[in-house]
């Protein structure tokens, strides 16, 4: 286990180099973290890059193979990377962002398809076009291409063939819109989204689609184990429909769902009904409290729904069917239980380091939304410990903390209240 190469690390580590300008609520963006790994002897760099790699390894974005990285190859990944793409130092985005991106190229969960060439010579940026109806029929033939062209893509890969294709056309107005999108989510509003549609075989009168926005792995305390997915899925009728106990009138329904990969259940968290774009109904469904999260109801997937269209698309987006088996079990660096033995020891600094990747990565993701200036890392160290201790069946899960500790966050500083 690399956990235990940690234990014997000479922990030189100086305050972290601090950016002129520091994003909100993030510790260290590419061009400050790059500055901290050219100080003199100094290991802040690469354990904060341990909590980053530990996250994407458990949602599925690299895949590593247990026991076959080292501390100093995560900071060699993301150096090459930033080489490589030189205009990333500057980005407004998170270290641990750019860093996940380094890992998931470096380790592929699976063999990304090249980008067809005729998608690159055919592609329109959305905003030229002359109204929505072409956008969403451009964004139709596209993912109906990506699906001819490269059968083996998964829903990110859509995802990332596009935004490269955004970026490289000058596609300026739609990557605003995107980000703006992200915003809006937070914020309580599901309308605004880049959606990405699925098909439903079998299941007349209504189009599905699902968001390309907020895939995002969840932790329910109830199965800690299993792979779940929060996401919105948009249903979009021929013919208004009414709501069977207050008769309103809707022609569209946005339902935030989270699917679980293993046993093909899904929970509703909320319901937002739409007539002619505008809202009409929001629905909140019942929920109860497991320590400090709130959960809801379970139910089995009914076969031939648009939910059963709606979960294969959603848990391959985190990677769920493509990640390793437990013949190969993927490398990460600390369970909750070995990052808590190091806290035993002495070793606080090393946990806030690595607390911070895991949490500049879950800010950038808008999976927590701390609002502010950067959190001082005692705090980190602090909810992470208080998570564990409200759910002590955690402290033994076979995942990396940093997984844990996005959830931690998410729920100490959340983006939807």
């Amino acid at each position: 286990m690399k956990r235990m190469i940690l234990v014997s690390l000479a922990l030189s580590v100086c305050s972290p180099v601090v950016s002129q300008q520091p994003l909100q609520g993030r510790y260290f963006t590419p061009a400050s973290l790059a500055a901290q790994m050219n100080r003199p002897n100094d290991q802040a760099a690469q354990i904060y890059l341990m909590g980053t790699y530990d996250r994407t390894q458990d949602v599925g974005q690299s895949c590593a193979l247990r026991g076959t990285t080292t501390p100093s190859v995560l900071a060699k990944v993301f150096s090459d990377y930033l080489m490589t793409h030189p205009e990333l130092a500057s980005a407004d985005r998170t270290a641990a962002d750019i860093a996940a991106q380094a890992f998931s190229q470096q380790w592929p969960c699976h063999t990304v398809p090249a980008i067809p060439a005729d998608l690159d010579t055919q592609f329109v940026c959305p905003e030229v076009l002359p109204d929505d109806q072409a956008r969403n029929d451009a964004l139709g033939a596209f993912i109906r291409a990506v699906g001819k062209e490269a059968p083996a893509a998964t829903v990110l890969d859509e995802l990332h063939f596009r935004h490269f294709l955004l970026e490289k056309h000058g596609c300026q107005e739609t990557l605003h819109h995107m980000r703006d999108a992200a915003a809006a989510i937070s914020s309580g509003d599901p309308s605004v989204q880049f959606w990405l549609p699925v098909p439903v075989d079998g299941v007349s009168g209504v189009a599905l689609a699902i968001s390309g926005v907020d895939l995002e792995p969840v932790v329910d305390p109830r199965y800690p184990t299993e792979p779940a997915v929060d996401a919105h899925v948009m249903l979009t009728y021929s013919a208004p429909r009414e709501t069977d106990v207050a008769h309103i009138r809707y022609d569209t329904v946005i339902a935030h769902n989270i699917y679980y990969c293993a046993t093909h259940r899904f929970a509703l968290v909320e319901n937002d009904y739409f007539l002619s774009g505008r809202r009409t109904l929001k629905e909140p469904s019942p929920q109860t409290k497991n320590g400090a999260t709130d959960v809801y109801e379970v139910s089995p997937v009914t076969p031939g729904s648009p939910n059963e269209a709606a979960l294969q698309p959603a848990c391959r987006g985190i990677g769920v069917d493509s990640a390793p088996t437990t013949q190969s079990p993927p490398g990460r660096y600390f369970t909750a239980e070995g990052l808590t033995a190091q806290m035993n020891h002495g070793k606080d600094q090393l946990a806030q380091f690595y607390l911070m990747g895991a949490y500049d990565l879950t800010e950038d993701f808008a999976q927590s939304c701390a609002q502010r200036a950067p959190t001082p890392p005692a705090l980190l160290e602090k909810v992470y410990v208080d998570y564990i201790s409200a759910h002590p069946d955690l402290s033994h899960a076979d995942r990396p903390a940093a997984a844990i500790a996005a959830q931690a966050f998410a729920e100490y500083w959340p983006c939807r209240k």
